[in-house]
């Protein structure tokens, strides 16, 4: 609700007083917290029935304050008395007096009648008032005082010298900040329910799970380990195969890395941990959070990254941090391999940002769950508890191809699966897996080259999509993509899957569609149809990468091969 400016005008008004109050208090709340607390409080009481016409009137006199100091006007921007209303509100306390000092007692801010009437008697000498509560201790308390003093008194104030004007206004601000201190917690939980809109956030990680087309998943299989290397001494569960599911279940571990080779399942385990936290949400009360790290290729912190993906604006990085401290938050770091940080020092510099988010004390009931393609040393979590993922057994591949394939075709996988050795070798992998069951389904064969897996796997799904869904989109789909990875290569200079935002990707899709006169073409369906196809994913909110490495590959060869 406050501009940039207005924020900053507030921040220069009273630091210098903050220094000298906060000396004793070593910061722990720091200005701009506070600030920003105050900014939380306008926004939730300017929505509350009983409060919003005075915060509205409020907040449009205190810019005139700011902005139009010739005239110093007091007559509405201090008056502090709703202020107090609002909080006794909050605290379920009835405020009879019309007295203000004696409401600061009510509410417990002047803590005993003594200093109460202590006051009283200096009200009228403000240089007093300070000095007395200096030797009290309670420094804190002056500016406070001094705005109900304002308050009371206001019709003696309206035009002051411009030094006793900033020394007011300041005290007023002060006493602003401090009041909206003393209801933080009640703030923060008002802001939450009113702008964070967690149902359809949870509604939308369980709907987007339960559309996944023919998904059926299968725990993955997991050793937990003791070394870098893999090979040192086992404890209770180490040398033991046990699905991670049940590793998650159990609540012993707080902080986990989960660690296999590409296409073994970590994705889709975090995918799947996160689906059950979202089927208990009503019963915890628990946030989960997936960071594809892939989506990060600068230095920020843990806290924005859940921001951009709750979609808050990152100046609330406050918000996250109660949220954890309230252990309201699970958090799942996808890929520290796929960190998208060039430089070696900067990479190394965002580790250790992580390392410390994680190790942090008042994060230490903070869930966390890392996935990595090795135990390197240049990661994080090295010391904690590993889980390396195991390829499917024989029997999981029986499972898989049962649970995830038509009753019809099960037979014919398992047929033309034993009789490719080379297959049988690709096929512990669950993501090569069911592309090797879609294209069975769909061509009632295996190519003969499994180098020819993933074209196969794309066309297969394309064809479904045309003959099953009539989806006249389906016909546009490689050349869209490969127009897509074109345009990724020579403007971004990668040759990777980096993310890339919904405002980029839907001009290129208007403009490829424009170039091939396409009639009445939305971009905004056919993102959509490559999202439920499972060829682009979701990484972060409204930014998308390829589902899986190899299909940016596919297409970026695509192009390679007609340059040449």
């Amino acid at each position: 609700m406050l501009k940039k400016n207005f924020k900053n005008y507030i921040e220069e008004a009273v630091r210098d007083k903050y220094q000298k109050m906060d000396k004793s208090q070593s910061n722990v709340i720091t200005l701009r917290e506070k600030i920003n607390n105050f900014d939380r409080f306008l926004d939730v009481y300017i929505k509350d029935e009983t409060y919003g016409n005075y915060i509205e009137k409020f907040y449009l006199e205190l810019e005139k304050m700011v902005c139009d100091e010739e005239k110093m006007s007091f007559k509405q921007g201090v008056i502090i008395d709703e202020f107090l209303k609002i909080l006794a509100s909050s605290r379920n306390i009835r405020l009879d007096s019309t007295n203000n000092l004696e409401n600061l007692r009510t509410l417990n801010i002047i803590t005993n009648d003594e200093m109460l009437e202590d006051i009283k008697l200096y009200f009228n000498d403000k240089t007093s008032l300070e000095k007395y509560l200096e030797n009290k201790g309670r420094i804190d308390l002056i500016p406070i005082v001094d705005s109900c003093y304002i308050s009371s008194n206001i019709n003696n104030l309206d035009y002051i010298n411009i030094n006793m004007y900033w020394d007011y206004i300041s005290n007023l601000f002060i006493a602003y900040l401090e009041l909206a201190n003393k209801l933080k917690d009640n703030i923060m939980q008002q802001y939450i329910l009113l702008n964070l809109n967690i149902r359809e956030y949870i509604h939308n990680i369980i709907e987007n799970y339960e559309n996944k087309i023919n998904f059926k998943y299968i725990p993955s299989s997991v050793v937990k380990l003791t070394s870098y290397d893999f090979l040192d001494e086992f404890d209770d569960e180490n040398g033991i195969t046990l699905p991670f599911t049940k590793v998650n279940d159990s609540g012993k571990y707080k902080k986990i890395k989960l660690i296999g080779y590409a296409g073994v399942g970590k994705t889709t385990t975090l995918e799947y941990i996160e689906y059950q936290d979202a089927l208990n949400y009503d019963k915890t009360n628990i946030i989960p959070v997936i960071i594809s790290l892939i989506t990060v290729n600068e230095i920020t912190s843990i806290e924005a990254l859940i921001c951009r993906k709750l979609n808050i604006d990152e100046e609330n990085e406050e918000v996250i941090k109660y949220l954890i401290r309230k252990n309201k938050i699970n958090l799942y770091l996808d890929g520290i391999n796929e960190i998208n940080i060039l430089d070696g020092n900067k990479r190394k510099e965002f580790l250790n940002l992580l390392e410390d988010f994680i190790n942090k004390k008042e994060n230490k009931d903070l869930k966390v769950i890392v996935t990595d393609r090795d135990n390197d040393k240049v990661s994080v979590l090295n010391s904690s508890n590993t889980f390396l993922i195991q390829g499917m057994n024989d029997s999981d591949i029986n499972e898989f191809i049962e649970g995830n394939s038509m009753p019809d075709k099960v037979l014919k996988i398992k047929e033309e699966i034993n009789k490719n050795e080379e297959i049988l070798d690709a096929i512990t992998h669950p993501i090569m897996l069911k592309n090797i069951i879609t294209i069975i389904e769909c061509e009632n064969k295996l190519p003969q080259n499994i180098e020819d897996l993933v074209s196969v796997y794309l066309d297969s799904i394309i064809k479904r999509e045309l003959e099953e869904k009539k989806d006249e989109y389906a016909n546009y789909i490689n050349d869209f993509l490969k127009y897509l990875v074109k345009n990724i290569v020579t403007t971004k200079d990668v040759l990777a899957n980096p993310p890339i935002s919904h405002f980029e990707i839907i001009p290129i899709f208007y403009e490829i569609a424009d170039s091939k006169k396409i009639e009445d073409f939305d971009a905004s369906r056919f993102l959509d149809l490559l999202i439920k196809m499972g060829i682009l994913k979701e990484v972060e909110f409204q930014k998308y990468a390829f589902s899986d490495e190899r299909f940016f590959q596919k297409y970026y060869n695509d192009i390679i091969e007609e340059i040449d």
